[in-house]
């Protein structure tokens, strides 16, 4: 699991105000998110419980997760609002890096190792590849991975042209949210009126029974 990767799919899943659990594993530690229409309300992680849960999940490398369905955990032990937790994750997780740096220069590789390409997850695990997230005028807020951003910011004007259009066509509210999946993962189009978000994911998330 890249580190960024559990932060990204929290974020979309707050930012579409979704209700989901999202299972975190390692070979020695197992944890779970829990949002609730947008809303960060518990996590849990081996005996730990609440923000200081949540915090020691982001900080994880390496491991994998699952997107499950929402249940009601056994207590709601988060109140602060999700943008300001993972903030603080952030800040957590620079501090962690800047105190393990080495001090002085390091010797490093005569060549740099060779790039291999990453494994699709199994199916019921999630990966996330790219993150383009914007306000409602289309300025760039974020992005992560984004290797044709141009064309991402075109494809989300698009998707909200074709909204306002599809909207117009039958009484059934505002369409804002185009999911193409493919073999390989799927891509995720959302666009409102103060922000627009691409997400392109491997892998699928697990089906509710």
């Amino acid at each position: 699991m890249p580190e960024p990767a559990l932060k990204q799919m929290l974020q979309m899943e707050c930012l579409g105000h979704k209700s989901s659990v999202l299972e975190v594993f390692t070979d020695k530690l197992r944890g779970r998110l829990y949002v609730c229409e947008g809303a960060i309300v518990h996590a849990e992680s081996g005996s730990l419980r609440g923000e200081v849960a949540l915090y020691n999940l982001l900080a994880l490398r390496g491991g994998e997760f699952n997107l499950l369905p929402f249940t009601e955990p056994s207590a709601r032990t988060i109140e602060s609002p999700w943008e300001s937790l993972l903030m603080e994750a952030a800040r957590l997780g620079d501090e962690g890096r800047q105190s393990s740096e080495p001090e002085g220069p390091q010797p490093g590789p005569t060549q740099p190792p060779p790039r291999t390409e990453p494994a699709l997850p199994p199916p019921g695990q999630v990966r996330i590849e790219e993150v383009v997230l914007c306000s409602g005028a289309g300025e760039v807020l974020h992005e992560w991975e984004s290797k044709s951003l141009e064309l991402r910011l075109r494809l989300l004007e698009q998707v909200e042209q074709q909204a306002m259009q599809l909207s117009g066509l039958a009484p059934v509210g505002r369409f804002d949210r185009l999911e193409i999946v493919t073999a390989e993962g799927r891509i995720v189009c959302q666009v409102q009126a103060d922000r627009r978000l691409f997400v392109r994911s491997a892998g699928s998330p697990a089906q509710a029974s």
